[in-house]
């Protein structure tokens, strides 16, 4: 393979090399910038998830402790607007895969709330609900909640967990390194090609 002859020009081997230096300069802002984008969102998203938690307890004892009239009436229910607030927040701080799990848990919620209404309904009816059958429903919505939030958790974490951003700083020192040994190859590779 012949090398075209503008590339024996010294002022063509540093134009090269300027553009290979500038690119990994480049990338290493680029990576930089991510890093601190992340750890600049890991504190509003553990504060997210530390009030998402408090707001499914609340919106979980909202659901038992409603009286018919208000189960009915959708009334009383501060931590059910609270809980579609945060769902909104969650759209901008985490990935897609983490609103498909709070959706799963507002039908889980929904269902939840529908089967406490009916048990009230049926009461108000002066029909004889069965509370054994009531409390099996309650016990298993309660029961896939539990997945349902194990699962969120399980997916929130690499949105939480900054140990990525200091291995990056320790990438950033050895950018230099990894600098000087590209500036090292692309000067031997200069060299060898100028002495022929």
């Amino acid at each position: 393979m012949t090398i075209p002859a503008f590339l024996h020009d010294k002022s063509v081997q540093g134009a090269i090399f300027v553009f290979v230096l500038g690119a990994a300069f480049v990338m290493a802002q680029i990576k930089v910038a991510k890093q601190q984008l992340f750890a600049s969102l890991a504190d509003k998203r553990q504060k997210w998830y530390e009030e998402f938690k408090l707001v499914i307890i609340a919106r979980t004892q909202e659901i038992n402790e409603q009286s018919r009239d208000q189960i009915l009436m959708m009334q009383g229910a501060p931590a059910l607007s609270r809980f579609w607030q945060l769902r909104n927040d969650a759209i901008w701080l985490f990935g897609p895969e983490i609103d498909r799990c709070l959706e799963r848990i507002e039908d889980n919620l929904k269902l939840q709330f529908e089967t406490q209404a009916s048990f009230h309904e049926s009461k108000a009816a002066g029909l004889n609900p069965d509370t054994a059958d009531f409390q099996m429903k309650w016990m298993h919505n309660q029961t896939a909640r539990t997945d349902l939030e194990a699962n969120l958790r399980y997916e929130i974490n690499p949105y939480l967990y900054v140990g990525d951003v200091r291995r990056g700083w320790r990438w950033l020192r050895t950018a230099k390194s990894r600098l000087r040994a590209r500036w090292e190859k692309v000067t031997t590779w200069v060299k060898s090609k100028v002495s022929r």
